[in-house]
């Protein structure tokens, strides 16, 4: 095995246990904030039901109210769309949340609610429609049923209180005391339906039992709430707590009531004692379920919270996981294979073997150090060789380049040139042999709108590459200004051209003109230029002109124009300074005299 193996091996498996070690704390804290999470679920149904609970309750109390004691239809038809509101706020919350355990049963359990209710109030309105006055045993069997229902709502929310036992254990006081306050609102509302099913004292004895049996279950549950309200320890709900209890005491326990002995005037006062009674504690189920909710709400946050940190650590570690393996390998395995592969390549007289340079003060820069000094020498021979090699390299791909440049250069620069042919009734033969493979000259001949002729040859002073881009700029100057107004004096081209040719160009002479068909001559204007010939068809060459001021050199000069007589037969010779001033192998120049004679 290598060291580079054992070395990353350890490091690989130190660091992964490590991650591994958070990874699975990470897992805890996700288990911890899904048992949050459930545990808020589980309290949105559970005040559901609550409030479900209470609303079968008012519907219960304002039925007996309505039916027993004359109340208002509106009230009881207002508690009824309350009731069937709660049963589908309580279902919907129920159908949300199918990850409860109890979530199949509940839908079960709300579904028989909502009929069995449902059929009770029909019993009852059509005893009502048949014979005015409610049937007894109608209205029994509604109460019955909503205390068989309201028993089987608090069985449910007891089933999810223990389901959530185990992540909820802060949440159970107040849990089981909205269940107590339950049961004690309940027993009080069962008193008070036993009040008003007293019609005389026949019944006396039987409803006293039944207020006694109640006000039993009320005081129990009222100690049962005290208890849990103790572990919970709110003061709000504890003061709340206590006005409750000193309600139900200064009421005796509600277990002996006034209104048995049938006084009105007391009657009044005891109906006021349960109404506020029923008040406080629903008061208190309030509080309850707004402390549920910032405890459920504060837990799940905190596990949140709680994830995030250990998903960071996670990260953190991740990265230190990776920032080592990539050091380790940096600063000791691949310095060390880089040093035993060159010691390998030097054993087997492989001079130009690179050796890396290591600036470091431990073994692997010491061993570094010997071998650079053991490969000196012959490292500077090799790489004055191949600097050598390398610029002559350069110096051919450089000049490949520059040819090739020139070459492209020369093609679009004879691109331009028109090819010899007739032009109206003048014929033109053109010859252009550039010294290099680009020139300095440039010319053409263009046929204007109103039939006359216009040409030109230009020589920009110097040779390469400047001269051959200005000649071409002038080129297209020149023929844009000939075609653009064919009336246009040459001249005014001339000087307009002069005055707008940049200081930093090189200067140009041109000859330029215009042949008109119609007149049978030329118009010429020289600037600078080799004068033309006029060669005639008996054999005279006659040069033409003065010479004239080239392009560029002053700011302001004046041209003239020379008129020449074209004859059948005659013609007309421009040419440019290359052409007198080209040389032999010894150096001497052609010359006009030679040109007069090849001419002639």
């Amino acid at each position: 095995m290598k060291i580079r193996d054992i070395i990353i091996g350890l490091t690989g498996t130190l660091s992964l246990l490590l991650l591994l070690a958070t990874s699975s704390t990470v897992m805890e804290r996700w288990r911890d904030y899904n048992a949050a999470r459930r545990l808020e679920l589980s309290n949105q149904v559970r005040e559901q039901l609550l409030l479900l609970e209470q609303a079968l309750l008012n519907e219960r109390s304002q039925t007996l109210k309505t039916v027993a004691m004359g109340g208002e239809w509106d009230e009881l038809r207002s508690a009824r769309e309350m009731s069937n509101q709660a049963v589908d706020r309580v279902t919907l919350e129920a159908s949300n949340l199918r990850e409860l355990l109890q979530a199949g049963r509940m839908a079960t359990a709300l579904s028989a609610v909502k009929n069995s209710i449902d059929t009770a109030r029909r019993r009852l309105d059509a005893s009502l429609k048949r014979e005015q006055t409610a049937d007894g045993l109608a209205i029994q069997n509604l109460i019955n049923l909503v205390g068989g229902n309201l028993e089987s709502l608090r069985e449910l929310r007891l089933l999810l209180v223990r389901e959530e036992r185990a992540s909820g254990a802060g949440s159970q006081p107040n849990a089981l005391s909205r269940y107590y306050t339950s049961l004690f609102v309940d027993a009080v509302s069962k008193i008070e339906i036993a009040t008003t099913q007293w019609k005389g004292p026949s019944d006396a004895f039987e409803i006293q039992n039944v207020i006694t049996a109640n006000a039993a279950e009320a005081a129990l549950a009222l100690q049962l709430m005290t208890t849990q309200a103790a572990q919970i320890a709110a003061p709000v709900i504890e003061d709340q707590l206590k006005l409750i209890a000193e309600i139900f005491d200064e009421a005796g326990g509600l277990s002996r009531l006034p209104m048995l002995q049938r006084d009105p005037s007391r009657d009044q006062v005891s109906r006021e004692t349960l109404r506020r009674v029923v008040a406080e504690s629903q008061h208190l189920q309030s509080l309850l379920l707004d402390q549920a909710r910032s405890y459920t709400k504060a837990e799940r946050q905190a596990a949140f919270q709680t994830i995030i940190l250990w998903l960071l650590i996670l990260g953190v570690g991740i990265i230190v996981f990776a920032a080592s393996i990539l050091l380790v390998r940096w600063r000791i395995v691949m310095p060390l294979e880089r040093l035993a592969d060159a010691m390998e390549q030097l054993a087997d007289d492989q001079i130009d073997t690179h050796i890396p340079r290591l600036q470091r003060n431990d073994e692997i820069g010491a061993m570094n150090a010997a071998v650079r000094k053991f490969k000196a020498n012959a490292i500077k021979r090799v790489r004055l060789q191949q600097n050598r090699d390398n610029l002559h390299t350069r110096l051919k791909q450089t000049y490949r380049q520059l040819r090739g440049d020139l070459e492209a250069a020369a093609k679009v620069q004879h691109a331009v040139l028109p090819d010899s042919s007739r032009v109206g009734s003048l014929q033109f033969n053109a010859l252009f042999k550039p010294s290099a493979l680009i020139a300095g000259d440039s010319y053409n001949v263009v046929k204007a709108h109103d039939g006359r002729v216009r040409f030109f040859l230009i020589d920009v002073a110097g040779h390469g590459a400047q001269a051959a881009l200005v000649s071409m700029t002038a080129h297209a100057l020149l023929t844009e200004a000939l075609m653009a107004k064919s009336d246009r004096p040459l001249t005014e081209i001339l000087a307009n051209l002069n005055s707008n040719w940049p200081e930093d160009l090189p200067y140009l002479t041109l000859i330029l003109g215009d042949y008109l068909p119609t007149e049978h001559r030329f118009e010429l204007v020289q600037a600078g230029h080799p004068s033309p010939l006029l060669i005639s068809k008996n054999g005279n060459v006659q040069p033409l002109g003065n010479g004239g001021t080239p392009i560029g050199l002053v700011d302001s000069v004046e041209h003239d124009i020379l008129v020449v007589e074209a004859e059948r037969g005659n013609r007309l010779l421009i040419h440019s300074d290359g052409l007198v001033e080209a040389e032999n192998s010894d150096g001497e120049a052609f010359g006009e005299q030679r040109l007069f004679e090849l001419v002639r």
